[in-house]
């Protein structure tokens, strides 16, 4: 399992780093405005997404997980594979036929005339999406990495190449969508060799649609909805602050890649093998996979997200330059929601087949995601949104874990699994570190020496942590 992980990383982490270097190089080539307006582009797909697609690659791995056969998990992938490419389509006519709508949605005149050139991304974004899940079933994880930097390359260059000659973002999005666009089909097209299997089906029974549409719509809602709740605050902030407040909100709220690649990554190998825990009322089997994860996860993400908090201001200068300066508390907070994140708390409702609760939870998310941003960004603006998404998202994790333990009859309780040392270990280190910042920093005038000492004192706190405590267990983690 843990080669597995290991590949699925590091194929996303390509994926995603290319991402921010393209964000990097366009937020120092384009002015404020136009970043924005890039970026409201892929909240929209983000959003579209959500609600159309993104549960199919949960959906695949769930069922490869209950199938008896190869074949049959052939079968799921050809069948998701087809419903993929018609929701690429349906997403293209939707952006392009809805442009001028979304634009007033969004408060920027500038998206009528660019959302139709990006509508052709959709099939590309999509089947990148897709990929991880289908080599996981498929068994070549390591395949992956190699398809991750093609396509990375193959998207980022050419854009790259037009920004750095000061093209228009016009020009620019251009081109980046045709890449895209030859992307999602070269993609499509690796999947169909791999899936050549005597006696497998390109589509697969009546009986298997309806099971994969009686899985899916609720969880198809549930991430739809979520992903509103999550985004509301963008939403909001674009209409009332206005596309240059959204620019700078954009950049602090932008995600390092290293912490959702982590969980998700864990997420997409455990789902299949939780499942099958799960299907055989293994509870103890599946706490003992899923906490040694988890555990692993916070010891990689916790460390780095407590420098980045304590040095936000010091990065987002560096890698977005000073433009963004102000964005620098919106991006501790965001930091902050790895401590969060580091459990996917929904995993367990969806490996038991209970996807109609987290739509539930989902619902209850997006109506205290709109108060609380409607009501904060007003009084306290860009600072305040962020912090409401930070609190929303705890009471959201709350909700998952008490009806997981309802459902599972008391038999998995997700508190249990949460690293609760490990985020102690964080809050030790943010304390120290904190006070060494104020007391002492401002003394020393050397912000690399600052960012250094930080990372020396963190480590040797981790490191204290790790001598005193018996991990040896936990990195025995599962070979395969």
């Amino acid at each position: 399992m843990l080669r597995k992980i290991i590949n699925v990383f590091s194929a996303a982490l390509i994926i995603q780093c290319s991402n921010l270097i393209l964000y990097i190089v366009l937020a120092r080539c384009l002015s404020v405005d136009d970043f924005a307006t890039f970026r409201q582009l892929f909240l929209i797909h983000g959003i579209l997404n959500a609600v159309s697609f993104s549960a199919l690659p949960t959906c695949l791995l769930y069922f490869s997980g209950r199938s008896e056969t190869y074949v049959e998990k052939m079968e799921y992938i050809n069948s998701i594979c087809i419903v993929t490419l018609m929701v690429s389509a349906a997403l293209t006519f939707f952006l392009y036929l809805s442009a001028g709508e979304l634009a007033v949605l969004f408060n920027n005149v500038a998206l009528a005339s660019i959302i139709p050139h990006f509508s052709i991304a959709s099939v590309g974004i999509l089947f990148l999406i897709l990929m991880p899940s289908v080599l996981i079933i498929l068994d070549q994880t390591k395949t992956q990495i190699m398809l991750a930097f093609g396509s990375a390359l193959f998207t980022m260059v050419p854009t790259i190449i037009f920004a750095l000659n000061e093209r228009s973002l016009i020009d620019i999005v251009r081109v980046l969508s045709i890449m895209y666009f030859f992307v999602g089909f070269t993609l499509f097209a690796v999947i169909l060799y791999f899936c050549k299997v005597s006696g497998s089906k390109s589509i697969p029974s009546r009986q298997k649609i309806f099971a994969i549409l009686r899985y899916s719509w609720p969880l198809l809602l549930a991430s739809g909805v979520s992903i509103l709740g999550l985004k509301i605050d963008h939403l909001l902030i674009s209409s009332i602050l206005g596309v240059t407040a959204y620019g700078i909100y954009s950049v602090g709220a932008f995600e390092i890649p290293i912490f959702s690649l982590a969980q998700n990554s864990v997420t997409s190998v455990l789902i299949p093998l939780v499942t099958e825990k799960l299907k055989k009322a293994d509870y103890v089997g599946a706490k003992k996979i899923w906490s040694k994860a988890i555990t692993r996860t916070a010891w990689f993400t916790f460390p780095i997200a407590t420098i980045l908090i304590l040095h936000a201001e010091d990065f987002v200068v560096l890698l977005f330059g000073s433009n963004y300066q102000d964005s620098a508390p919106i991006f501790a907070i965001f930091t902050a929601l790895v401590y969060v994140r580091v459990v996917t708390f929904g995993m367990a409702l969806r490996s038991v087949g209970k996807t109609r609760l987290e739509l539930l939870s989902a619902i209850i998310y997006l109506f205290f995601g709109v108060l609380g941003a409607h009501c904060l960004i007003p009084l306290y603006g860009l600072t305040g949104a962020a912090a409401w998404v930070l609190v929303n998202t705890v009471l959201m994790a709350m909700t998952l874990s008490l009806l997981t333990y309802r459902v599972t009859s008391g038999k998995l309780n997700l508190f249990r699994l949460y690293p609760k040392r490990e985020l102690a270990i964080s809050l030790v280190c943010l304390l120290i570190c904190g006070s060494l910042q104020t007391h002492v920093h401002p003394y020393v005038g050397n912000a690399l020496l600052e960012v250094f000492t930080t990372m020396i004192l963190i480590l040797g706190i981790w490191i204290f942590y790790f001598r005193y405590t018996d991990y040896k267990d936990i990195l025995g983690m599962g070979g395969g």
